[in-house]
């Protein structure tokens, strides 16, 4: 059997019902809403009660200026995150590596809710102003011009845990802030503290939390800048399960 190839720019469907899928495919509906608030939030994936403890999943949420009817419900925000798609081959990848193991296809993907409070699983959130007009089709189309939803997560440890959220999140935040969509650094909650420095914690429910910096992924396309809003010292240098082909450096 041919092995099944990713387009990222084509592949999967939005689905109207529950109001989510790729945002490469969100209608033009969607994309118009006006926006004036972009939170940075940590989902908790431990679970103390088996000791297992992980790095947060990262996500992105704009909240809507006003509630929009959509499907006979009044919606106030959207996610915008990158999440693990299906396990297809990614052309211009060593041939030899094996999606869902030594790689995995990201979906940046966008899913709309009827509240613009943090989810529960959420134990840690930053809030930061977005320019006035801010649509989630600036953001999007921004994105996607830019070729950065050709994402892969890389599998870190021996569990082979997937990374990648937290560098897709830094630096997509940080386009929006070199353009003036986001208009202020610093955010509601922390305005002392600097984004890149709390991303290098992980937080579990109870406001605990533990230092533990950003495991990258692999920019397929895209050429991440390093300056303030996304230094080195951000990122781990522990070892990846499987190294990349091209990298001076072993990342992970």
């Amino acid at each position: 059997m041919a092995d099944i190839v990713m387009d990222f720019d084509t592949d999967g469907k939005w689905n109207a019902k529950d109001v989510e899928g790729p945002a490469i495919h969100a209608p033009a509906k969607i994309k118009a809403i006006v926006i004036d608030k972009y939170r940075i939030e940590w989902l908790d994936i431990s679970d103390p009660h088996t000791n297992f403890y992980a790095k947060n999943h990262m996500v992105a949420t704009v909240i809507f200026a006003h509630p929009v009817w959509i499907n006979d419900t009044a919606c106030s925000s959207a996610p915008l995150s990158m999440e693990l798609g299906p396990e297809k081959v990614v052309p211009d990848v060593n041939e030899e590596w094996v999606p869902g193991s030594e790689y995995n296809p990201g979906i940046y993907t966008l899913s709309v809710l009827d509240y613009n409070t943090p989810t529960r699983r959420s134990p840690h959130h930053l809030t930061f102003p977005l320019r006035q007009g801010t649509t989630i089709g600036t953001l999007i189309d921004k994105i996607i011009d830019k070729k950065m939803h050709h994402f892969l997560f890389l599998p870190y440890t021996l569990e082979g845990r997937w990374k990648g959220c937290g560098d897709h999140v830094l630096h997509c935040w940080a386009v929006f802030v070199h353009d003036g969509d986001i208009t202020r650094a610093d955010s509601e909650e922390n305005p002392g503290t600097a984004f890149s420095e709390e991303l290098t914690k992980t937080y579990i429910q109870g406001g605990a939390s533990t230092y533990e910096q950003v495991g990258r992924g692999w920019w397929l396309l895209y050429n991440p800048v390093e300056d303030e809003y996304t230094p080195e010292t951000v990122y781990s240098c522990a070892r990846l399960t499987y190294h990349l082909p091209h990298a001076s450096t072993d990342w992970n």
